[in-house]
């Protein structure tokens, strides 16, 4: 997610994103890659982010923030987490308590508990131990001037400023003299796009392990590199 405070203009990432299980090793995968089933997921993440995200911006109480998703889910597995989780926040001392209490029964408590389970029943990689240790990452937005306007996306570990390369390429062009939804500015920002997707191909991975070359990639220079026209 990306958050931008009102009062200060402050942007915010707050990564979402979930690491790969202990498991998910090299050597696992060279035996096969699975066609379909859970050895592909990920450590559930969203929770966290969203609890991080009300604790540090919001004013809501988790069962507040999660009502309309209550109304839509009905009965099930989610409903009966979501219930309980709910539960938990409701029988701590205050608000930061609560959210603190939601995020420990999600990651380290019984949900984490009988995800493992789940998993190591249904031929999952995903252990107790990887939900333990998961944390929330806090970063700086990726930015990139557009005529007069900063743009904000996440890193690298996501797909997100490969749009902000596309639109340093289109901004070597006069898109509005080419007149809204033309042949020509259609033209010129489906291949800006192609461009700068071919580049995140090549070039984007998660920084914390790769060294991704970001400010090459959105430099004016490069743009218009990857701009002209042979």
């Amino acid at each position: 997610m990306i958050y931008r405070d009102g009062a200060t203009g402050k942007v915010e990432v707050i990564a979402g994103m979930g690491t790969a299980p202990k498991l998910a090793t090299l050597e696992h995968f060279k035996k096969g890659i699975p066609r379909g089933g859970p050895e592909s997921a990920a450590v559930p993440a969203a929770l966290d982010a969203i609890v991080t995200l009300l604790s540090r911006h919001g004013s809501l109480a988790f069962a507040a923030a999660a009502g309309p998703a209550m109304e839509l889910l009905g009965a099930g597995k989610l409903a009966a987490t979501m219930t309980q989780l709910i539960a938990v926040e409701k029988a701590a001392s205050d608000r930061p308590a609560g959210l603190r209490a939601v995020a420990d029964c999600f990651y380290r408590g019984p949900v984490a508990a009988a995800l493992d389970r789940w998993s190591q029943a249904n031929g999952g990689l995903l252990r107790a131990e990887d939900l333990a240790v998961h944390v929330t990452r806090i970063e700086e937005p990726v930015k990139a001037d557009y005529r007069g306007f900063t743009v904000c996306k996440w890193g690298p570990w996501t797909q997100g400023p490969y749009l902000l390369e596309a639109l340093r390429i289109i901004e070597g062009y006069d898109i509005k003299a080419m007149g809204r939804n033309s042949t020509d500015a259609v033209h010129v920002a489906v291949e800006a796009l192609k461009l700068a997707l071919a580049d995140r191909d090549v070039f984007y991975a998660d920084p914390l392990f790769e060294k991704v070359p970001l400010d090459a990639l959105l430099s004016g220079e490069y743009a218009a590199m990857r701009g002209e026209v042979d």
